[in-house]
């Protein structure tokens, strides 16, 4: 999957290629080559990976092993990204590209680096998905693309800040999900789930948009 990443990485730093474009590209690249390889169909795990699907659906006592693997992992980025030269790097990359390059930073170097952490991030969750299905179905997972797109901009409008950062995504990861999960519990029809999603994805867009226009507005005060 991280290849899938450098490759991303590789056309939007070198080639210019829209992140968003170049990404549904890949998913689409990617999908047609686990129909192909499974030829559409459901592949059982078998339950003498005991240890694999215990990563998905496993407990340490009363808390699930995704819910600990996903804290570690929050952890770990959050370290990455605010403590560590490389992760700042890629923050600055990603905030203001110009400023990074009159600092001198190899841009480039840092786009594709983040494609590929956030390749393998992305592993770690199909993992996940798998273990916790205790199958491989081709098409699982598709459609979480506009839950990512919520959660990030969502999180970015947590602690006021307008961009998108590790704790705050973290923490609106949980509140769509408990949202979303919620809704199921209730009753509440697919369509009125999608609905719900694109409203809170155009409403943290927009929140979004308002801080980082209160920042540039307030940063020389």
């Amino acid at each position: 999957v991280s290849i899938f990443g450098l490759v991303n990485g590789l056309l939007v730093a070198f080639i210019g290629i829209s992140g968003i474009i170049v990404t549904l590209a890949m998913q689409f690249i990617s999908t047609g080559i686990e129909v192909g390889i499974t030829g559409g169909f459901e592949i059982a795990i078998p339950l003498k990976y005991k240890a694999f699907l215990a990563f998905g659906s496993g407990s340490i006592g009363p808390i699930k092993i995704m819910i600990v693997a996903l804290v570690i992992l929050v952890i770990i980025a959050h370290v990455f990204m605010t403590k560590s030269v490389w992760g700042v790097r890629i923050s600055v990359t990603g905030d203001n590209p110009l400023a990074a390059i009159y600092s001198g930073l190899k841009i480039k170097l840092f786009v594709v680096l983040s494609f590929i952490l956030s390749a393998a991030f992305s592993a770690v969750a199909g993992i996940m998905v798998v273990g916790m299905n205790a199958s491989h179905q081709p098409v699982v997972g598709k459609g979480y693309l506009l839950d990512a797109f919520a959660i990030v901009y969502l999180g970015s409008t947590i602690l006021k800040e307008g961009k998108p950062h590790v704790l705050g995504t973290a923490i609106a990861g949980v509140m769509l999900s408990s949202l979303i999960t919620g809704m199921m519990m209730m009753g509440v029809r697919y369509e009125w789930q999608l609905f719900t999603k694109g409203v809170v994805l155009i409403a943290a867009v927009a929140v979004s948009a308002l801080l980082r226009r209160e920042e540039i507005h307030t940063q020389f005060v």
